[in-house]
């Protein structure tokens, strides 16, 4: 009877240390993964950022025929496909992402388009044709169709992040129930270990 007892005792202590780490692998994965989705939403923001940098420095170019107005387009014409790359890499484990990626990229193809095409109507022909070309409304357009995609990548990853942190939460429970009863179970063990030496 003593030795079914101890193998019990011992069999429910190599279980719950098992459970305790099971729980710490979830809560390292899950952590890394909260930081990765972060790191997703940073990348998708700057994105959305740089476009919109392109556009600022083309519109300033368009009102004043400054060259010096075109600085903020040109970084951020070199930037935007690094972005894009950065955006691609990190959600390269996701389906629903790397469809947005897709079509985020031809948007941002659009854009970028638009905007250099503006700007050569600016130094061929002058402010009247630049503006011409951006009553057309297909640069507002694009620019829309960005926003609209990068808000629903950032809605993606909030949507990860919530799962994971349900997922922590419940290894949290689960950690803290199987150390409580281990904690009693040892109580018991030296009560009774205690009473036999006695």
């Amino acid at each position: 009877m003593s030795t079914i007892g101890l193998g019990l005792v011992l069999a429910f202590f190599l279980a719950t240390s098992t459970v305790a780490w099971f729980n710490v692998q979830v809560l390292r994965a899950n952590n890394q993964q909260i930081i990765h989705t972060h790191k997703v939403i940073v990348a998708v923001d700057e994105l959305l950022s740089t476009v919109q940098d392109a556009e600022t420095g083309q519109r300033g170019y368009l009102l004043t025929g400054n060259p010096l107005y075109l600085q903020p387009y040109e970084l951020a014409s070199t930037a935007v496909s690094r972005r894009l790359e950065d955006v691609a890499i990190l959600t390269r484990d996701n389906p629903v992402q790397q469809a947005h990626v897709r079509q985020v990229r031809r948007h941002v193809d659009a854009k970028m388009s638009e905007l250099d095409a503006t700007i050569q109507a600016r130094r061929a022909e002058g402010l009247q044709a630049a503006v011409a070309r951006m009553n057309t409304d297909r640069g507002k357009a694009e620019m829309d169709a960005i926003r609209a995609e990068v808000n629903l990548m950032r809605l993606e990853e909030q949507k990860l992040r919530l799962t994971r942190l349900e997922e922590m939460d419940a290894a949290y429970r689960t950690a803290l129930i199987s150390g409580v009863l281990s904690g009693l179970l040892g109580a018991v063990l030296t009560v009774a270990i205690y009473a036999l030496i006695r």
